[in-house]
């Protein structure tokens, strides 16, 4: 009987880790698609000039309250050259920072912008941007940085990411669907991800997913539940692979230009259903406390709230009342001191 208790264990913790690999794997092709077919189609993406940047929002784009400006940013329109007296702030990020399916005033750039600038406070003047694009990486972050926001000369840039964000554009879906066929016409390591070919490896991405036909427990019986466990913020990141070390240059180059810089966490739905779900990477941490960059983990924050921050069929993206907590922690730290006070 303990035996069979212990395999009922086993197999019930083997099905949720695999439901969420599923998901997540699910979610984000879904996201890909949609990427691709809005290139494709016309809509707020185009295909990028810059070659690692590959692909960004369309410059003053206005469609179902999705409102970009000039410069190709969601949210207000801005000048080049900043104001006398003004705090210029820089959100990075990708779709969580973008949020396209979030009202503007409700993304936790515009939350920052509102709470900023108080009413009562004459003294200090707020900007904040928000350069977030769906599905960028720290590849795509460093050269955000350097092509398009240190030319605004930002005070202080935020960059919201998560544990996927270290992962190349195809490289991170093939490895989810633990798939490359030894008969495609190319393989996905030799994709060139730049400008169309960044469209190319999205209709690649579509042909393994359709050839891979895996199923939610694919290779889960061959693991133990705690080695699974173990294994999803590295099967969702390539850290060692140059995404650390590119992490490091985006952090390096903001010190040298004198730019502060806060670093923040977004944690998946499925960490917050458990005090015993999978931690927060601990390599984040350690950059922050190696490259002394100022670290917001949103755990904690999120948990308290509940999981009900993030859709039912969403594992990744916070709804309104996530973005609004973001905010608010995050304006805690640029203050220095606690805003609820």
């Amino acid at each position: 009987m303990r035996q069979d208790k212990h395999g009922l264990a086993v197999n019930i913790s083997l099905c949720l880790v695999s439901a969420v690999l599923a998901l997540s794997a699910g979610e984000l092709t879904l996201r890909a698609n949609e990427i691709l077919k809005d290139i494709k189609k016309g809509g707020k993406l185009r295909l990028s000039e810059n070659k690692v940047i590959g692909y960004e929002f369309k410059p003053n784009y206005r469609s179902q309250g999705f409102i970009t400006n000039s410069f190709g940013f969601r949210g207000p329109e801005i000048e080049k050259e900043k104001k006398e007296g003004v705090f210029r702030v820089v959100v990075m990020g990708d779709s969580i920072a973008a949020a396209p399916n979030i009202k503007e005033a409700e993304t936790y750039a515009s939350v920052i912008r509102t709470s900023l600038n108080r009413p009562d406070d004459h003294h200090h003047r707020y900007e904040v941007i928000n350069t977030g694009v769906m599905s960028y990486s720290v590849w795509q972050y460093l050269e955000v940085y350097k092509v398009k926001v240190r030319p605004l000369k930002p005070d202080l840039v935020i960059l919201g990411i998560c544990q996927n964000d270290f992962v190349r554009h195809l490289n991170f879906y093939t490895d989810m669907f633990g798939v490359v066929r030894s008969d495609m016409e190319v393989k996905p390591h030799e994709m060139d991800l730049q400008g169309e070919g960044f469209v190319n490896s999205l209709l690649l991405v579509q042909k393994l997913r359709a050839a891979a036909r895996i199923t939610r427990t694919s290779h889960a019986e061959e693991r133990a539940p705690a080695q699974l466990a173990k294994s999803i913020p590295t099967l969702h990141g390539r850290w060692d692979e140059g995404g650390g070390a590119t992490l490091t240059r985006l952090a390096r180059e903001l010190k040298r230009d004198g730019v502060r810089f806060i670093f923040v966490i977004f944690p998946y739905r499925f960490q917050l259903l458990d005090t015993n779900a999978i931690a927060t990477d601990e390599r984040f941490s350690r950059f922050c406390a190696d490259e002394n960059v100022e670290c917001l983990d949103l755990m904690e924050p999120y948990r308290k709230a509940g999981p009900g921050l993030y859709p039912v069929n969403d594992p990744l993206h916070p709804d309104a009342e996530g973005h609004a907590i973001a905010a608010h922690e995050i304006v805690a730290l640029i203050a220095g001191k606690d805003m609820s006070q």
